[in-house]
């Protein structure tokens, strides 16, 4: 895996270049610390998506998730729902299944930080997003198609 060096700005634009690859149901694993950008990829990711720079993207953090549906079936309008994951204060996989997330794992865009608080389910589309911090304004990104 190679890491590159980039800008909080190039997140985003590494963001919409993603959205542009997804063509069917995915999980999206965001890696790295506190402060390393997850939620920034992810916010830049459902805006990119859905095409709408103003939408208001939370964090999930104390909701655990938060769903954005597909707009309308309009010809070249986004076929999937998002859901966007905080497992942070999860503490086991049947903490997860409770949460009914293994529906939208399989058929829906996930983007799922701290994701190693699902490790032991089978996610068939899965592509891992790392950030590492390097300074307030720079980040060490990577990311890996499975």
């Amino acid at each position: 895996m190679r890491f590159t060096e980039c800008s909080i700005d190039q997140l985003a634009e590494k963001a919409y270049l993603l959205t542009r690859r997804i063509t069917e149901p995915a999980c999206i694993f965001l890696w790295g610390a506190m402060g390393a950008g997850k939620t920034t990829f992810a916010r830049s990711f459902i805006r990119s998506y859905f095409a709408d720079p103003s939408l208001y993207v939370p964090s999930p953090t104390f909701t655990l998730i938060q769903a954005y549906a597909a707009p309308t079936k309009k010809q070249n309008s986004p076929k999937y729902e998002i859901w966007h994951v905080d497992l942070y204060r999860i503490k086991n996989l049947d903490e997860v299944l409770d949460l009914g997330l293994e529906e939208a794992l399989y058929h829906q865009i996930c983007l799922v930080e701290w994701p190693d608080r699902i490790e032991g389910l089978f996610i068939p589309n899965r592509i891992n997003v790392y950030l590492n911090f390097m300074s307030e304004t720079t980040r060490a990104f990577a990311i890996l198609f499975e």
